[in-house]
Order: structure tokens, then sequence, then C-alpha cells
């Protein structure tokens, strides 16, 4: 099973998962990058994965904010 650098509640009650991989290592793990997304999907909109990839905190920022 893969496991997750962060995963949280936020205060409007949607659960946040965050994946975080250096850009050496993200093109080798789509296989998890896959199966956030689709545990995502299938919330009914209660969860949210957020892959960051290379330090780009912006994605992180707009998947909390939007």
């Amino acid at each position: 099973m893969p496991t997750l650098n962060w995963i949280g509640k936020q205060a409007v009650g949607i659960t946040l998962a965050v994946e975080y991989k250096g850009k050496h290592i993200a093109e080798h793990d789509k296989e998890k990058r896959q199966i956030g997304e689709l545990w995502a999907r299938r919330s009914n909109g209660r969860c949210r994965f957020v892959w960051v990839e290379n330090k780009n905190w912006q994605v992180l920022k707009e998947a909390t904010h939007g």
C-alpha cells in the first residue's frame, strides 16, 4: 500500500492528501499518483489529492483555496 507524505482534514471538512516528489523520482511513481487521483474522484468531493512535484507549492495552495 502506498504511503502519503501528509494527510489531514481542512476546516471545511475536506480530507486532503499530499504527496511530494522531487523531480528525479516523480516520473517513476505514476501509479501512486493515479491511485491518489482515483481516491479523490471516488470521494464525491469529500477528499482532495495533491501531487507536489519539485517544490511547486502553488499546486498545494490552489488545492486548499480552490
